[in-house]
């Protein structure tokens, strides 16, 4: 072996236990502490959100909403609990909230409904709730979303909506 090949071995050697030593100090000792960096701490309702048709007349009777939730380092994430959508009047003012019209919970903690509401493609949650009537387009609503994990833990978002804006 020549002196070039010994010292890049040992080179590479060196890095590789110095690397390892490193990475034992930082070694997460539980999965209650490997949970904490991965798990979901906020959720935002994503801008594809928006009033939808769900029947062949064309009238927005509903809305496609599509939420996303991230770790503490801002990776989209997927997370289990009971999501709650909330469609409120939109009033002008520092609080748009004017009454609420409309109230929706999913629960998602099964495989069956992560399966049915995760869009792998887009990294991202979605939901069709439909309302009785359909509404008019050009008017404005105020959609909140929280989302409650199983440990207790609530995030909420919150989005003025145009209806038949996409």
């Amino acid at each position: 072996m020549s002196p070039v090949a010994k010292i890049t071995g040992m080179i590479v050697m060196a890095a590789v236990l110095l690397t390892g030593c490193q990475g034992a100090s930082k070694r997460l000792e539980t999965p209650a502490e490997a949970w904490r960096l991965i798990r979901p701490i906020t959720l935002r309702i994503h801008p594809m959100t928006r009033t939808a048709s769900f029947d062949e007349n064309g009238s927005h009777d509903g809305l496609d909403v599509r939420v996303e939730t991230a770790d503490r380092f801002g990776h989209v994430t997927k997370a289990v609990g009971r999501f709650r959508f909330e469609m409120y009047h939109y009033r002008r003012g520092p609080n748009p909230r004017g009454k609420r019209i409309g109230l929706w919970e999913m629960n998602v903690a099964s495989e069956e409904a992560l399966k049915k509401h995760w869009l792998n493609v887009f990294k991202m949650f979605r939901f069709n709730l439909g309302w009785d009537r359909p509404v008019k387009p050009g008017r404005r609503f105020v959609l909140e979303a929280t989302l409650t994990t199983p440990d207790g833990r609530r995030f909420t978002d919150q989005k003025v909506l145009i209806a038949g804006t996409e």
